[in-house]
């Protein structure tokens, strides 16, 4: 079954349609959350409230397909990220040492190392490289999200892929070696 057939069967009211389309979602929505706020905690929180948010407007909506669906689904858990950074106060002072051990735990090795990388890059360069190159949004939508300038946004976006980069390289050698 499909995230469409699952809205569709939410929003007929099958009794059991929330929780499976939960179960069918949940896998790709929570390392979004995870890679924007990084403690597993506060992803859960964050999923907790785009899933509340999701059953609430899923009368509201109507789906061509299941990609489109999916990609609503997670437009609100960016967005909730995002939220729950700005309720936390001023997101380029925010200092976070990254500590997501059961995700890491469950996930294949090479997703490990790259999560692993994404997360010791400093808050800004993260949430906007993810934001750009993860997620698709552009800069102009961005500095709206972050109340910053589009310019700030490349900066930080090209900033983060010298530092992926340079830690990628960096991973390799010390396998080679």
């Amino acid at each position: 079954m499909n995230t469409k057939t699952h809205i569709e069967n939410c929003i007929s009211g099958d009794y059991s349609a929330p929780k499976a389309l939960y179960l069918h979602t949940y896998k790709i929505l929570f390392p979004i959350a995870l890679r924007y706020v990084i403690y597993e905690d506060a992803a859960k929180d964050v999923l907790q409230e785009s899933y509340i948010k999701i059953y609430k407007h899923l009368s509201n909506t109507k789906f061509d397909s299941d990609t489109l669906a999916l990609a609503w689904m997670k437009k609100i858990c960016v967005n909730e990220s995002l939220m729950h950074i700005r309720k936390k106060g001023n997101w380029d002072k925010l200092q976070i040492t990254p500590a997501p051990r059961a995700y890491l735990q469950t996930t294949a090795l090479e997703e490990k190392e790259a999560m692993a990388i994404l997360l010791a890059l400093p808050i800004q360069q993260r949430i906007c490289f993810s934001l750009f190159a993860l997620d698709g949004y552009s800069h102009k939508e961005i500095s709206q999200q972050l109340n910053i300038k589009e310019s700030h946004s490349r900066t930080l976006v090209t900033r983060a892929r010298k530092q992926l980069a340079s830690k990628i390289t960096t991973a390799r050698n010390y396998e080679t070696s």
